[in-house]
C-alpha cells in the first residue's frame, strides 16, 4: 500500500504481495506491499444474490491500526484517513493530471502534493515523484511493466507476466539490465477474486492501477539471487464471499502478518 503521507499502517510492512515498492525493491515482508499488493481496489459488485449493491472496502486494520477509505463510482480512491490521528489524503483528477494532497486533522494542507499522469480511462501512466515511475498496460488493462527513471537515468524496471488472467511471475532488473529479483506466484483455483483485490502493484486501494487478478494468491516464491523465501497466504470470507481477513506466513523466517478488512454496500 503506497503511503501517501497519511500516517497509515506502516504501509510497507502490510503488503506482502505486491511485487515491488518504490525503487523496485521487493523483499517480501517489507515489500509485502508488493504482492498482496498490490492495492485493494473494489468495483461495483453483488453483495447479495437477490440484490445488486455498490460494495467497496471501507477499512483495513493491521496490528491495531486502521485506515479508512472512500471511493467514487468508478472504484477510484478519493480519500484515505488515518483513524488514529485524523490526518487524511485527498485524490483529485483533472484532465490527464491526478493530484494527491495530505491534510492534518484540522483540514489544513500539509507538505507538497504528489502528481500523477492518467490516461483517458483514468489509469495511472506516470508517478511524478523523486523517482518518476512509468507504468505500461496491455490491451486488457493489465499492468505489464513498471519503469523507474527515464532515458539515460532509468534505475530499474519490473516485467509482469500474465496467464489465464493472473500474474504468474515478475522479474525485476536494475538500471544496467541485470536481474535483481524474481517472483513466482501460485493461485487458489477455487477462490475467485470477487472483491477485485489488486495483488500486483504496491498495496494501494485504487482501480487506477489496472485490472486485478482473476483468482486469489496462494503462494509467492521470491528470490534476489542469494536468498529464497516462500510466503503462503490464507483468507477468511464473509457469507457473501468477500474477503474479511488475510494472513501471510513467510518462510524460512516464520514471520506471520494478518490484516482485517471491512466493506460498505449501498443501493
Amino acid at each position: 500500500m503506497e503511503n501517501i503521507g497519511v500516517n497509515t499502517i506502516s504501509t510497507k510492512k502490510v503488503c506482502i504481495i505486491v511485487i515491488l515498492v518504490k525503487n523496485y525493491t521487493v523483499k517480501i515482508f517489507n515489500t509485502i506491499v508488493s504482492l498482496l499488493a498490490v492495492a485493494l481496489l473494489f468495483t461495483t459488485a453483488s453483495c447479495k444474490k437477490d440484490k445488486q449493491l455498490n460494495c467497496s472496502m471501507k477499512s483495513l486494520s493491521v496490528s491495531g491500526h486502521t485506515t479508512l477509505y472512500e471511493f467514487d463510482a468508478s472504484g477510484y480512491e478519493t480519500k484515505r484517513t488515518d483513524s488514529t490521528t485524523g490526518t487524511y489524503n485527498i485524490s483529485t483528477a483533472s484532465g490527464s493530471l491526478l493530484t494527491k494532497q495530505n491534510y492534518n486533522a484540522a483540514g489544513v494542507a500539509t507538505g507538497s502534493p504528489k502528481y500523477f499522469v492518467i490516461n483517458p480511462e483514468g489509469l495511472i501512466l506516470q508517478e511524478i515523484n523523486i523517482d518518476t515511475t512509468f507504468l505500461t498496460y496491455n490491451s486488457e488493462g493489465q499492468m505489464t511493466k513498471s519503469t523507474t527513471g527515464s532515458g539515460a537515468n532509468i534505475t530499474g524496471w519490473t516485467i509482469y507476466t500474465w496467464a489465464d488472467e493472473n500474474v504468474t511471475s515478475t522479474v525485476t532488473y536494475d538500471g544496467a539490465g541485470s536481474i535483481t529479483h524474481t517472483t513466482s506466484i501460485d493461485y487458489y483455483t477455487d477462490k475467485t477474486n470477487k472483491g477485485n483485490i489488486n495483488f500486483i502493484y504496491r498495496f494501494i486501494t485504487d482501480a487506477r492501477y489496472g485490472k486485478t487478478t482473476k483468482n486469489l494468491i496462494k503462494q509467492v516464491g521470491n528470490s534476489d539471487g542469494t536468498s529464497v523465501s516462500i510466503t503462503n497466504v490464507t483468507y477468511t470470507f464473509d457469507s457473501d464471499g468477500y474477503l474479511t481477513n488475510f494472513s501471510l506466513l513467510q518462510q524460512p523466517a516464520n514471520t506471520l502478518m494478518s490484516a482485517d478488512l471491512s466493506y460498505g454496500c449501498n443501493n
